[in-house]
């Protein structure tokens, strides 16, 4: 916290007024990224209106990779958090908690959607198991 009071030109105690936690403020830059790139991923998506299925989750996964090109710290900071513990870590409000997690079900919701859309089309079997595949989907895009 005294690198980010220094860094911001402001007091310790000014930070704390805003942030209870460097864990807080953890939260609040990975919310900051998922709404980046949700907004992204739904620029993206409007975009491709006359797409299929597969060619919308090759752009999803697309999407992620431009991200992690264009905000670095951000993608980092929501991988992090995707791959550890840290909604469990003391020093979080209960609304962070909450925000990061939706945020975190919204972006794979637009797996499992493009997965359905794709077994409408009759490109994906019917008898795949939509929640794991968007979860090895997703696994495949953050590692």
């Amino acid at each position: 916290m005294d690198d980010v009071a220094r860094k911001a030109e402001f007091s310790k105690r000014t930070v704390y007024v805003y942030f209870n936690s460097k864990e807080q403020l953890y939260f609040e830059i990975m919310v900051r990224g998922y709404r980046i790139l949700i907004e992204m991923i739904e620029v993206a998506l409007n975009d491709a209106n006359n797409k299929n299925a597969i060619e919308k989750i090759k752009l999803i996964g697309n999407t992620l990779y431009q991200f992690n090109i264009a905000y670095p710290n951000y993608f980092y900071a929501i991988m992090s958090y995707e791959n550890g513990e840290k909604d469990f870590v003391d020093g979080i409000t209960d609304e962070s908690r909450e925000e990061c997690y939706a945020l975190g079900e919204k972006l794979f919701d637009y797996f499992t959607a493009t997965l359905l859309d794709g077994v409408e089309e009759g490109l994906i079997r019917s008898n795949i198991d939509i929640k794991n595949t968007a979860i090895i989907l997703w696994s495949c895009t953050i590692g």
